[in-house]
This record gives C-alpha cells, sequence and structure tokens, in this order.
C-alpha cells in the first residue's frame, strides 16, 4: 500500500497548528501534565492531555484555554472547529 505524501498547503497548516499549539501551551499547563497530542480527523482538532493523576477544574479548564487559543490563532476560515 503506498502512502500520500501530504502537500505543501497540509504541511503550512500543520506547521501553523503545531506552531500555534506551542505558543498556546506555554505557562498554561500544571506540572502534573505528561504529555500533550494534537490529532484532526474530519475538520475537527482534538487536544489530548495526559496527566499523571486526577485532574481537577483547573486542569480542565487550562486544556480548554489551550484548545481555543490554537483555533484562534488559525486562519479565520480554517478546517477546524
Amino acid at each position: 500500500m503506498s502512502q500520500q505524501h501530504p502537500s505543501g498547503a497540509e504541511l503550512e497548516l500543520r506547521r501553523t497548528t503545531l506552531l500555534a499549539a506551542q505558543v498556546a501551551l506555554l505557562g498554561e499547563l500544571s506540572c502534573r501534565v505528561r504529555a500533550v497530542t494534537l490529532s484532526w480527523l474530519d475538520a475537527k482538532l482534538h487536544v489530548r492531555a495526559i496527566f499523571d493523576e486526577e485532574i481537577d477544574d483547573d486542569d480542565r479548564e487550562s486544556i480548554e484555554v489551550v484548545a481555543t487559543e490554537i483555533l484562534a490563532s488559525l486562519p479565520e476560515h480554517g478546517p477546524y472547529r
């Protein structure tokens, strides 16, 4: 099975999204976060945070802020929602 290479526009969108995520994450997460992953499927961006213990309301709100800041950093008519 051959794998298709992403187009230039897809690479640029990925680069923009990852840079937006890096900026959004700075100073927003607690020390209990062990990993953050981003994925997109069917024009939906998914932000997943892995914590080393039970999360509290502040942690949940921080992840929501990160997701909102990422979406706000993308082009106004971008593919994500």
